[in-house]
């Protein structure tokens, strides 16, 4: 019994040092600290990353498009009666 005593000791000795801080935090103008920074920030990163390789895509790509696809339209429209 004296081990579960001592554990709900422990466990109110830092419920009380973590208002305490918070407390001392807030008094002191220090906002909460939350990880929404780290989060905006990777999800900027990964945005990044899609953008490198959607336009890494659209480089390989584009020019075999230009050169098969509209070259064909292009003539076809050469071949068209006025």
């Amino acid at each position: 019994m004296q081990a579960q005593g001592a554990s709900f000791e422990g466990a109110k000795i830092e419920a009380l040092t973590d208002a305490v801080t918070a407390d001392a935090m807030a008094t002191a103008g220090v906002p909460e600290r939350t990880d929404k920074a780290a989060t905006a920030v990777e999800y900027g990163i990964m945005i990044a990353a899609i953008a490198a390789v959607v336009i890494v895509v659209v480089v390989a790509v584009g020019g075999q498009v230009d050169s098969t696809l509209f070259q064909k339209v292009f003539e076809n429209m050469q071949s068209l009666p006025d």
